[in-house]
Formats: C-alpha cells, structure tokens, sequence
C-alpha cells in the first residue's frame, strides 16, 4: 500500500533530516501529539491494477478517464483532515496528479505538502532548503490549512454546499 511503500521511501530519508515520532496513540494522548506536531505524514491508500478489471461487474468503479495500468485507490486519509485542523502541515500525495478532487482543492505548498511518487526522494532536501529559507514554512502552511479545512469543510460550510448543489439539481 501507500503508506508501507512511502515507510521505505520517504519516511526514513526525513528521519535523516528530521525527528520523527512514530508512537501509535489513541483518544487524548493523540489529540496531544498532533497540537505538538509541526507536520503529519498524511497519506494512506492502495495500489491497484486496472480498477476497471477489478470492478468489472460495479458501475460506480467504471472510471473512464484512467488510461493507465496502475492507479491509487482510495488514498484519502482521515489525518489529512486531523492534521490541518490542528494547523499541522499535512504531508499527502499530490491532489492534482492523483486524481483527488474537492470541490475546493488545498494548493500545494500553501495549504499541504504534496508527494510526487515519481520524485519522492527528493522532497527531504526540498524541505531541508525550504526551511533554510523560511524556518516558520511549516507553520505557516499548517494555518493556512488550518484556515482552508475551517473556510471550506466545516460542518456549517459543508452544509451548505451541499444544500446548494442540491437546489441547483432540483431547481
């Protein structure tokens, strides 16, 4: 899967640059440890082959627009969600070049840390430099998460978007 592969590929080439805490907590032991973190590793997901041959029997799986053998499937993870409300930058694969839409997409670099699976070993020294640069980076980009999960996917403004959608559809 996604976060096994990323373990081997990303996870031990930050923990040269960076601590990195790698304790499994539950209920306020891990609200703590994510209001101390700067960032969270924020990814999860399989790999599939041809997801239509998969599904082949399941039209909600019929994906037109995958031309390719191998896709990500189901990559969201609940600590995307977690960690920009904690105004941690969330570290996660890139929206865009995955295929994860919202009706509001985070830009990367602003609002997440994106992960180009192409390129994965060289986002530690991308880090390392762009902390040279701007110590605050990492905080600054966990507000502005903070500030876009809070602007576009509270519960009042989901609501609302959805009470939108469905007016439009039912005119």
């Amino acid at each position: 899967g996604i976060r096994e592969s990323l373990e081997h590929l990303l996870v031990e080439n930050l923990a040269y640059y960076f601590p990195i805490d790698t304790k499994h907590t539950s209920g306020d032991e891990y609200w703590k440890q994510l209001a101390e973190s700067v960032a969270v590793l924020a990814y999860g997901g399989e790999y599939y082959s041809d997801l239509r041959q998969f599904y082949k029997d399941r039209a909600e799986y019929d994906f037109e627009i995958f031309n390719c053998k191998v896709a990500i499937f189901r990559w969201d993870s609940y600590r995307f969600w977690e960690a920009a409300l904690f105004a941690c930058a969330p570290i996660q694969l890139d929206f865009e070049k995955y295929g994860f839409d919202l009706p509001v997409m985070p830009e990367p670099w602003v609002h997440y840390i994106p992960i180009d699976l192409a390129n994965v070993s060289l986002l530690p020294n991308k880090l390392v430099e762009m902390l040279r640069s701007d110590p605050l980076a990492l905080h600054k980009i966990g507000r502005n998460a903070r500030e876009w999960v809070l602007q576009y996917y509270s519960p009042e403004a989901v609501a609302k978007h959805v009470l939108s959608t469905v007016g439009k559809a039912w005119g």
